[in-house]
């Protein structure tokens, strides 16, 4: 015999997930929009972000003219306080490093004038000096030897070539010393 007003474990639990994963979202919506403030603020762009089930928030950030040590404390310090000490989330906020290739568009465009390694889609690498970057297309600038028209040898010249955005797999800053 059924009892009206008795709910059966399994729909509790099932309620409970929805209801769970509803406010999760919901938090990393509301996370993500401090996230974007603070790094307004801090004249930064996102690089990644992320909320695991620890609820450890991982920040990765940047900017046009780079991001010092003291703009991604402030960036810290901005979200603990817009969260709040009712909520238990652990914060890191950090620069991706330059072994880290690029990952968002603006990237490009930061590096532009700087020499990058590129690695494309069918395995062959690039090296050169970024000198356009569009949605499109990037460019790299650079000296190449190549065997002369005439006798035996090599020659240097200089040569501007053209990658398409689609064929790049990963784009890096060469590190010169």
């Amino acid at each position: 015999e059924k009892k009206r007003g008795h709910v059966s474990p399994l729909f509790l639990a099932l309620g409970l997930i929805i209801c769970s994963t509803f406010f999760r979202k919901m938090d990393t919506q509301k996370i993500k929009e401090i996230v974007s403030e603070a790094l307004e603020e801090n004249q930064a762009f996102l690089i990644d972000f992320s909320i695991s089930t620890e609820k450890h928030i991982v920040v990765l950030a940047d900017g046009d003219q780079g991001v010092t040590i003291q703009a991604l404390k402030m960036i810290n310090r901005a979200i603990e306080n817009e969260l709040g000490e009712e909520h238990d989330y652990s914060i890191e906020v950090s620069s991706p490093g330059l072994d880290k290739p690029f990952s968002v568009f603006r990237q490009y465009l930061k590096n532009v004038g700087r020499p990058v390694t590129v690695r494309k889609i069918d395995g062959s690498e690039e090296k050169g000096k970024m000198i356009v970057a569009t949605e499109e297309h990037i460019e790299l600038w650079r000296k190449a030897r190549v065997p002369k028209e005439v006798g035996k040898g090599k020659m240097t010249v200089e040569e501007t070539i053209s990658i398409p955005m689609n064929e790049i797999n990963e784009t890096f800053v060469q590190i010169v010393f």
